[in-house]
């Protein structure tokens, strides 16, 4: 009985999230994983960088690793944003569902 309620308020609250957090939700979170994989091969450059002295590689890594940095602070924050803003639908639509 519980799980039938569960999935009616499901099915009424998924009319009331946009399908925009949804994707975005997904696709952020997809973003970090691909984008955090790159971070190792950043983390090797500078290795190599730092050992064989070549200045031009550290300036080419350090450029690398700020764009993925960044990547991932944007990544994140869409992540947070859109996770919080599928929450409060889900909250809404739960407590229209209650009264």
């Amino acid at each position: 009985m519980v799980f039938s309620d569960t999935f009616s308020v499901i099915r009424r609250g998924s009319s009331n999230i946009s399908n925009v957090f949804v994707l975005a939700l997904v696709g952020s979170a997809v973003g970090v994983e691909i984008v955090a994989v790159q971070l190792m091969d950043v983390l090797a450059a500078f290795y190599s960088s730092v050992s064989s002295e070549d200045n031009a590689l550290f300036l080419h890594t350090l450029f690398r690793a700020f764009v993925i940095t960044t990547l991932i602070s944007i990544f994140k924050s869409i992540l947070q944003y859109s996770t919080e803003s599928t929450a409060l639908e889900w909250r809404k639509g739960l407590v229209h569902y209650l009264q």
